[in-house]
C-alpha cells in the first residue's frame, strides 16, 4: 500500500504544467542575475538504508566562494524541486533571491528517496520512499549527516551553524524534513514544509502532541508550513486539519512558525507559487503566524427545552448508594438515575449513560438533563429514556480535593475496554435489576464532556453491539 501511495502522491504533486505562476518575477530567469551551477550523481553506498540507490543534484550559487561558509538547504524528493521549468524551480528562485540578498548564499542539495532493485527478472524496483520519509525517529537524519552529505558536499565550505542549515520537502518529504530537524536541531534550524503528511501513515500524527510537550524548552527550529485547503482526506487522516493542529501546537509551545493556507489540494502548484515568499520568511527573523484564540466565554442562556415548562410531566431522580467497583478496586463514586414519568415496566425503556454524572444531572447547570429529557420525551422527540448519572471513581481512602475525583484521568482518558466492562459488568446489571431496559443497541446511548466524552466514545467504539449512539461535548480527542 505504501508503494502505491508514494507513486500516486509523487504523480500528483510534481505533475504541474511548466506554465504555472510564470508571472512571479522571482520564479523566472532575470537578465543580469548570476546563475548557479548544477551537478548530478547517484548514491548507492548507504548502510543505514542498505540496498538502496538514489539520484541527487547539487546547486552551487554563483556567489559562493570557498573562503566563506555557505548556508545549506536540503530538499527531499529533490528532482521535483530542482527542475527549472517545474512547479518549484528552486535554482531559479535561489539565483534571484541570493542576488537580491533576500536570502543568504545557499548551496542546495536535491536528494531523491531510495529505490531497491528488483531481484526477480521483470519485476519493478521497490521504492523506499514511505519507509524513509514517513517514519519517525533519527534514521533519515543519520543517513543525511553520516553518509550522504559528507559525500555530496565534499570540497565545499558549508556552515555548521544550524540557523544557516535548512531542510525542506513536500507531502511525505515535508514530514521527513521536519523529522530531520526535530531529531537533530543542532544540525538543521529551519524547515520548509509543503502539504506535509502529518497524518497516520507511519505515526506522523503524533507530532502535534510531541511539540506541545516541549513548551518549557522549545527546540531551536523555525518552521514554514504551506497547506492546501482542499488537500487529502483519506484513511490516513485529514491533511488540512493535521497541518492546522501542528501549527497550533507550534504556537502553543512558543516556536517560530508560519502557516500559509492556500487554494488547491495535494500538489506543488500553490507551494511553488508562494516559494519565493516562503524562502524570504524562512531565512529571515520575520514574526510568526498568530492563530486567533478561540478561548472565549460568550453569554450563555439556556435553551427553551432546558427550562421547566408548565404542564410537562416531570421525571424523578433516584440516588443510589455510593458504588465501590471491582474493576476499579479501591474506588468509590456517586451514582444516580433519572426515571421519566412515562416509564412503564411493560415497555422497555431506552437508556443513556452520562459520565461526570453530577454535572449533567444538575438542573441549574449547563446541561440540565432531567429537565431536557422531561421536555423532549413529552414532545415525542426522544423515547422514554432512563438516564444513568455516574461520576468517576475516587480513592476511598482519601478525601476528595476541590471536587476532583482521583481516578478520572485513568478511567476516562485510557483507551481499551476496561471502562465499558465496568459499565456492562457492574453498573448496568444494577440498573436492570430495578428497571426494564431495552436490549436494542439503537436505544442505548452514552455521553460525556471533555475526558468524559472520549470515555463515552471509547465505550461505544469497543462495544458497538451495546451502545450505538454517542454524545460528545468538547471531547478530549487529543
Amino acid at each position: 500500500m505504501f508503494k502505491v501511495l508514494s507513486a500516486v502522491t509523487l504523480l500528483l504533486i510534481f505533475s504541474e504544467s511548466p506554465t504555472v505562476a510564470q508571472d512571479h518575477p522571482d520564479r523566472t530567469v532575470q537578465p543580469g542575475v548570476p546563475q548557479g551551477k548544477i551537478t548530478s550523481g547517484d548514491f548507492s553506498s548507504s548502510r543505514i538504508f542498505p540496498g538502496t540507490t538514489r539520484s541527487w543534484s547539487l546547486y552551487v550559487p554563483a556567489q559562493y566562494t570557498p573562503e566563506k561558509p555557505a548556508s545549506l538547504m536540503v530538499f527531499m524528493d529533490g528532482s521535483g524541486y530542482a527542475k527549472t521549468d517545474g512547479a518549484f524551480r528552486v535554482p531559479v528562485v535561489f539565483d534571484n533571491l541570493i542576488h537580491q540578498q533576500a536570502m543568504p548564499v545557499t548551496i542546495a542539495v536535491f536528494v531523491n528517496p531510495g529505490t531497491i532493485k528488483a531481484e526477480l527478472q521483470g519485476a519493478a524496483d521497490r521504492s523506499n520512499r514511505s519507509f524513509e520519509y514517513d517514519s519517525l525517529g533519527d534514521r533519515y537524519a543519520r543517513f543525511l549527516l553520516e553518509e550522504f552529505l559528507p559525500v555530496v558536499l565534499q570540497g565545499l565550505n558549508v556552515s555548521a551553524d544550524p540557523s544557516q542549515r535548512a531542510v525542506g520537502g513536500i507531502s511525505s518529504g515535508a514530514i521527513c524534513a521536519f523529522t530531520a530537524a526535530w531529531e537533530r536541531p543542532e544540525q538543521f534550524g529551519r524547515v520548509l514544509s509543503h502539504i506535509g503528511s502529518y497524518t497516520n501513515i507511519r505515526g506522523g500524527w503524533e507530532y502535534a502532541s510531541l511539540v506541545r510537550k516541549t513548551k518549557s524548552q522549545p527546540k531551536p527550529i523555525r518552521v514554514y508550513l504551506q497547506e492546501g485547503r482542499e488537500d487529502l482526506n483519506n484513511l490516513h487522516g485529514n491533511w488540512p486539519l493535521s497541518n492546522h493542529e501542528l501549527a497550533a501546537a507550534l504556537q502553543f509551545a512558543g516556536y517560530q512558525y508560519q502557516l500559509q493556507m492556500t487554494e488547491g489540494g495535494h500538489s506543488g502548484k500553490a507551494a511553488g507559487e508562494c516559494l519565493p515568499e516562503a524562502l524570504k520568511w524562512l531565512w529571515s527573523d520575520a514574526p510568526s503566524t498568530v492563530i486567533p484564540s478561540q478561548e472565549t466565554k460568550p453569554d450563555w442562556q439556556p435553551h427553551a427545552d432546558a427550562v421547566v415548562q408548565d404542564g410537562v410531566p416531570q421525571g424523578r431522580v433516584e440516588e443510589l448508594p455510593a458504588w465501590e467497583s471491582q474493576i476499579f478496586p479501591g474506588t468509590t463514586r456517586k451514582l444516580s438515575l433519572y426515571i421519566p414519568s412515562q416509564y412503564r415496566p411493560e415497555t422497555p425503556a431506552a437508556l443513556m449513560v452520562f459520565q461526570d454524572g453530577e454535572r449533567f444531572r444538575d438542573v441549574q447547570g449547563r446541561w440540565r438533563v432531567p429537565v431536557v429529557f422531561d421536555n423532549l420525551i413529552a414532545k415525542g422527540e426522544m423515547p422514554p429514556t432512563i438516564a444513568v448519572f455516574i461520576d468517576p471513581g475516587h480513592d476511598k481512602s482519601s478525601e476528595m480535593q476541590n471536587n476532583r475525583a482521583s481516578n478520572r484521568g485513568f478511567e476516562y482518558d485510557s483507551l481499551g475496554d476496561r471502562y465499558v466492562r465496568f459499565l456492562l459488568e457492574e453498573i448496568l446489571p444494577a440498573v436492570r435489576s430495578k428497571y426494564v431496559i431495552s436490549e436494542d443497541p439503537n436505544l442505548l446511548a452514552i455521553g460525556g464532556s471533555s475526558s468524559g466524552a472520549i470515555c463515552a466514545f471509547n465505550a461505544a467504539w469497543e462495544r458497538p453491539d451495546i451502545f450505538r449512539r454517542v454524545y460528545s461535548s468538547v471531547g478530549s480527542f487529543t
